[in-house]
């Protein structure tokens, strides 16, 4: 069962509100290096794994704690193939959940909501 979470372009703000300032699993600066970024808002009591469907791979960009925020690095030579990708991401014990194909653009942050089910 395939479920869809939500995608939105940053421009600074981090989803709407959260209580704890996202943790980075890439160093923050990154953004500001003309990196493309996603940020991902983990709703779940469980951890969550967040991968990149590129083609027929899946790169895993890395794992958010339950109920956390964390922001990942997309690869650069990912975002210069300027290939559809789809993110995906992976609760632990529970159906997957996708943003759908999207183009990524050089320098872009997005934000990822996986919401509690």
């Amino acid at each position: 069962m395939l479920v869809s979470i939500t995608t939105i372009a940053l421009s600074g703000a981090l989803l709407g509100a959260s209580h704890k300032p996202p943790r980075h699993a890439v160093d923050p600066s990154a953004r500001d290096s003309g990196a493309t970024t996603v940020t991902v808002l983990n709703q779940e009591p469980r951890p969550v794994t967040l991968y990149l469907e590129h083609g027929a791979f899946d790169l895993p960009l890395g794992t958010v704690a339950p109920h956390d925020t964390t922001t990942f690095e997309v690869p650069r030579w990912l975002v210069l193939d300027r290939r559809e990708v789809d993110f995906f991401a992976m609760p632990k014990g529970r159906p997957e959940q996708s943003t759908g194909p999207m183009t990524l653009v050089p320098g872009e942050h997005l934000g990822i909501r996986v919401p509690e089910r």
